[in-house]
């Protein structure tokens, strides 16, 4: 059975300054220099990221049996996934990013967003 998908999606990191070395880090043991400006500036110690992304795609399993004629078919399947909104929201509130960094931010990201498994709402499910 084919599922298609069109839905958003998110991920978040916790994103902290580390005042010693002035460096940035996730929680994910990345350091992330895209964000010393804003961190730095706002005296942000602690802050969570969220990229919200949109992903477009399809997967069908295939088919093992098609008859005597048809042997089936091998599964396929495709995902794309863009960037709509990065933010960090700290205690403070949100913090808006401007769009070159968050562009730069889901390109940082982007094997993690890729890794995350889609599940399709069943509005899509066909």
């Amino acid at each position: 059975m084919k599922t298609t998908w069109d839905q958003s999606e998110t991920f978040s990191t916790e994103i902290f300054f580390c005042i010693d070395d002035g460096t940035v880090w996730d929680t994910l043991d990345n350091e992330v220099p895209l964000l010393y400006n804003i961190m730095c500036s706002g005296l942000i110690l602690e802050a969570e990221l969220i990229i919200d992304f949109r992903s477009v795609g399809y997967n069908d399993p295939g088919s093992m049996y098609g008859g005597p004629d048809n042997l089936g078919y091998p599964p396929e399947g495709d995902d794309e996934r863009t960037l709509e909104d990065a933010y960090l929201t700290t205690k403070k509130g949100k913090v808006k990013l401007p769009l070159p960094l968050q562009s730069q931010l889901f390109d940082f990201y982007k094997d993690r967003i890729d890794d995350m498994e889609i599940e399709p709402d069943d509005d899509y499910r066909w």
